[in-house]
């Protein structure tokens, strides 16, 4: 009986603990919005939204992914840093591989912020 209660009470600490180191890091986190999409191409050229992945890698090398469906749109949650915006899409490739596309800048994510209209560009001739 005795060791049943002491499993017991490790299992609810363990959980608290769990519980506590989870809930700071979504609070301190900002948002990253934006498209997938493919430009270039015949005329008119317009931008075409794309599905696939969007992944934000920071300075530190961390890698942070979503997928994407067919309206192209992306969110991801990201804690504070320096961020480089990729994508692939199944519906762009380059010498039979997915192409590499690239958000058109740096992005930089602060706590409890919104970054709005980061688009990552697959550019294609």
């Amino acid at each position: 009986m005795r060791q049943a209660l002491g499993s017991i009470a490790l299992s609810l600490a363990s959980v608290a603990v769990l519980v506590g180191c989870g809930s700071p890091h979504r609070a301190a986190s900002g948002t990253v919005t934006g498209a997938l999409v493919r430009v270039g191409g015949p005329p008119p050229g317009a931008a075409v939204p794309l599905t696939g992945q969007v992944s934000a890698i920071s300075s530190s090398g961390a890698r942070y992914a979503v997928t994407v469906g067919k309206s192209g749109r992306y969110r991801l949650s990201l804690p504070p840093g320096t961020y480089r915006l990729t994508g692939r899409s199944p519906m762009v490739h380059v010498n039979g591989a997915e192409m590499q596309c690239n958000g058109v800048r740096a992005v930089h994510v602060t706590a409890r912020a919104d970054s709005s209209g980061l688009n990552v560009v697959c550019s294609i001739r």
